[in-house]
């Protein structure tokens, strides 16, 4: 799912999404076949839709974020705050979730609350730089693909986001429980 109000600044997980597919499609074997589903513009409203639609065990969010906030939008394209807590709520209740990727910057509170929902919830302790964010999760896709657990495919995404930026690596943190 990604959102990118019109009032928060634009970014790209459209460009994004469109690379890593290309960049999975060019891998000769899969251990894991992943399939990707895309929501750009997400509402809020939208998000238990979905879960109980598509059946995912990894939901990737893309877009704004600020402590215990994550930015989806409205219909007119405005910021929709969806608060850390009710977002955990959606997980309890859904109950099938193995990773969350929150792909915002300052992610980190909403994570943590989301944890005990999810075994594996990954989640940023800063701005989130939008030119090495992508190098993230194309590692870790593509990890996961060739039959790596979470931990290590996050372990390969942050070191790629390392070649570009330290900073912006250590930024990101894995939580499991």
């Amino acid at each position: 799912m990604a959102a990118t109000p019109d009032d928060a600044g634009r970014i790209r997980p459209d460009k994004e999404v469109a690379e890593l597919r290309e960049r999975m499609a060019a891998m000769p074997s899969q251990r894991r076949p992943l399939a990707f589903d895309s929501i750009y513009a997400a509402r809020i409203d939208q998000i238990q839709q979905e879960l109980v639609r598509q059946r995912p065990t990894i939901l990737h969010f893309s877009g704004h974020g600020a402590p215990g906030m994550l930015a989806f939008e409205t219909d007119d394209g405005k910021t929709a705050p969806l608060e850390a807590d009710l977002l955990a709520r959606v997980l309890k209740g859904y109950r099938e979730l193995e990773c969350l990727i929150l792909h915002a910057c300052f992610a980190e509170e909403v994570a943590t609350e989301c944890l005990p929902h999810v075994k594996c919830v990954v989640g940023s302790t800063d701005a989130v730089d939008d030119f090495t964010a992508p190098s993230f999760s194309y590692l870790f896709y593509q990890s996961l693909a060739a039959g790596m657990d979470y931990e290590q495919a996050f372990q390969m995404g942050t070191t790629e986001v390392a070649f570009k930026s330290r900073t912006a690596a250590d930024a990101y943190k894995l939580l499991m429980r």
